[in-house]
């Protein structure tokens, strides 16, 4: 360790390190060189720094640095900060003070520590001890208006505060000071009050609820542009009240009469929110016009034909489509038609989505719409039975030459989805919704 002290030296600010005033914390900056002049760069140092009085060797404050020379050697300390309570109670104003500097635990040397004597002072200082002091007056102390001299009189509005003592004041209409709207001039007429009875002339137009907490008596006139309803308690409009009029004689013709296509098959019907369906498959086998539709029970056939053409299950109780027979526009019986994407959405959203709809939509469901699960015609004319967990029926929304929407319900899904995934050379189930 001896060796190594020796070998270290340092070279300090210059002279006494002084302040501008009693210092809270102050810098110290030294360049650290090895015996030969050399600096010691980028190396780590332990700091030790004592604060004395110069009149005595009794340590007044200390503390400890862990450093780092830069490339130049040089390290910087801020003395006072790392106790700052400690620091702060070294009275600066009675005596003067050294400053000491051990580096690796080798002393380097001691520096004195002035401060401006005037400042020192300052620091200290008690104004009662002061001599020529001026004297103030009365309200340099007080802070009382009424210790001053010299005071303005002011208008009686300037200390009352009250508008009465003001002078010169404007006549105010009288609805200034009442606040009352009849004493108003040029008021407008016919205004809609809260509490009073009135009769109303003229269109109006109110932008809130309006609330009739006794009902409203139209006096046998008509309320006229009336929404369609949408919750339980709407009132509804005669559009709304025909359209229901019309569904129920529909339903009523339908179960006294049947629904039947033109081969004479009759139909179940069900009502389904604004719409109707056949609530069975459909199974004629020919167009409105009584064209017969081509049997293709050849699988070739089926493949090759460019007519309106029909599958059937070995029973004859499941009937398949082509697209040429769908796209025809006489495969439903009159006044029905092949439900677009639109309306089997409708559909669809009715009864819940995808998801809630497929359990209502399946034989046995609560909408009444029995679908089954039919399977479908391959592309080659095969009736894929494999494929009788599943079921799809033509809409007549063609995006394209070779695709069709269609409706699509699985046992291996818990939806029920418009897709376009098959072409238009398969065969599915035809289901069809009134005009």
């Amino acid at each position: 360790m001896k060796k190594i002290f020796l070998s270290f030296c340092f070279i300090a600010l210059i002279g006494a390190i002084t302040f501008a005033q009693a210092p809270a914390t102050f810098k110290y900056q030294a360049v650290l060189r090895d015996a030969n002049g050399n600096v010691r760069a980028n190396e780590n140092i332990t700091v030790n720094i004592n604060i004395i009085p110069s009149t005595s060797e009794t340590v007044v404050y200390t503390e400890n640095h862990s450093v780092k020379t830069n490339e130049f050697g040089v390290f910087t300390l801020e003395i006072g900060k790392e106790y700052e309570d400690n620091f702060a109670n070294i009275d600066w104003s009675s005596k003067t003070y050294s400053l000491t500097i051990e580096i690796n635990g080798q002393l380097f040397g001691t520096s004195d520590i002035l401060s401006v004597p005037v400042a020192r002072y300052a620091e200290a200082a008690n104004y009662n001890k002061l001599t020529n002091k001026p004297s103030f007056s009365a309200v340099a102390i007080s802070g009382n208006y009424n210790d001053l001299s010299n005071t303005p009189d002011f208008a009686d509005v300037a200390t009352s505060g009250s508008y009465s003592d003001l002078s010169e004041k404007p006549d105010f209409a009288a609805v200034a000071t009442s606040g009352n709207y009849n004493d108003l001039n040029n008021r407008p007429l016919n205004l809609v009050t809260k509490d009073s009875t009135q009769t109303i002339t003229g269109q109006k137009t109110f932008t809130k609820t309006i609330t009739a907490q006794n009902g409203i008596d139209s006096k046998t006139k008509k309320i006229t542009n009336v929404g369609t309803p949408t919750a339980s308690g709407d009132a509804v409009n005669k559009a709304y009240t025909d359209s229901i009029i019309a569904n129920l004689l529909d339903i009523i013709e339908y179960s006294q009469k049947g629904l039947y296509d033109v081969d004479g098959n009759n139909y179940n019907t069900v009502l389904i929110g604004d719409q109707f369906w056949m609530a069975d498959d459909l199974k004629v086998k020919k167009l409105k016009n009584a064209t017969p539709i081509t049997n293709a029970s050849n699988n070739n056939q089926w493949a090759n034909l460019g007519v309106s053409a029909y599958c059937q299950n070995s029973d004859g109780t499941r009937i398949l489509y082509n697209w040429l027979a769908v796209s025809s526009g006489n495969l439903c019986p009159s006044g029905w038609h092949i439900p677009s994407e639109a309306e089997f959405q409708t559909l669809l959203d009715f009864l819940g989505g995808a998801e809630g709809a497929k359990s209502k939509l399946l034989n046995g469901g609560t909408s009444g719409y029995k679908a089954s699960y039919n399977g479908y015609v391959k592309t080659d004319g095969v009736y894929d039975h494999t494929y009788s967990n599943h079921g799809y029926w033509w809409s007549s929304s063609s995006p394209s030459q070779d695709t069709t929407f269609y409706l699509f319900i699985t046992t291996s899904n818990n939806d029920a989805h418009l897709t376009t995934e098959k072409s238009n050379k398969h065969g599915f189930s035809v289901r069809c919704v009134k005009d």
